[in-house]
Order: C-alpha cells, then structure tokens, then sequence
C-alpha cells in the first residue's frame, strides 16, 4: 500500500475558523447539518490538499465530491465522532488510497 506523504505547508483543517466553532455547537446541528457545515469550512483547505497529493485538479475535486458523498451516506457516524473534521479528512485520505489504488489496477 502506497504511504500518502502529507505535506506541511498546506492547513488542511482551517483551525482558526473552526476554534471558533465550540463542540456543543457540533451538538446542536443535526447530522445532515453539521456535514453541510463542515463542507462550507473545510472544502477549500481539503482540496488544495488532494491537489497537492494527486497533481491534478480534476482527480482532486472528484475525490473531495466523494468524500462528502461518504459523509453523507454516514452522517451519523461523522456526528458522532469525536473529532468530525478529523473524520472528514481521514475520509479523504482513504478515499484517495482508493483512487490510486484502481489507477495502478487498470
């Protein structure tokens, strides 16, 4: 299995933004509600990540489209996690272990 290397200089979580968040706000919205929530904070920070890692912008956006496709058909799992924006990148990650795991496939 091929080790996706991360890279330093890109913030993946925007932390400040999200410092700003409190967990029991997390508590407040309803599953659907917290992906929608995390999509407006994160998606911009996990695409120049996948970019990054994949060199090519369209493969990028397909795999962060996938990813919020996963977290919706887990909504509850991701709103029950601890850590729901380290449930969204890891999602990520693995969704992009997968991508290049069928390209070398084909």
């Amino acid at each position: 299995m091929e080790n996706i290397k991360h890279t330093k200089p890109i913030n993946i979580i925007n932390t400040t933004e999200l410092k700003n968040v409190e967990a029991d706000e997390f508590e407040n919205l309803n599953p659907e509600q917290l992906i929608d929530f995390l999509y407006d904070k994160m998606h911009s920070n996990l695409l120049a990540y996948a970019k990054a890692v994949l060199k090519d912008e369209y493969w990028a956006e397909d795999a962060v489209q996938d990813t919020f496709l996963v977290a919706m058909s887990n909504a509850e799992a991701v709103k029950e996690s601890k850590k729901p924006p380290g449930w969204i990148f890891r999602t990520l990650i693995n969704v992009i272990k997968e991508s290049k795991r069928k390209e070398r496939s084909l």
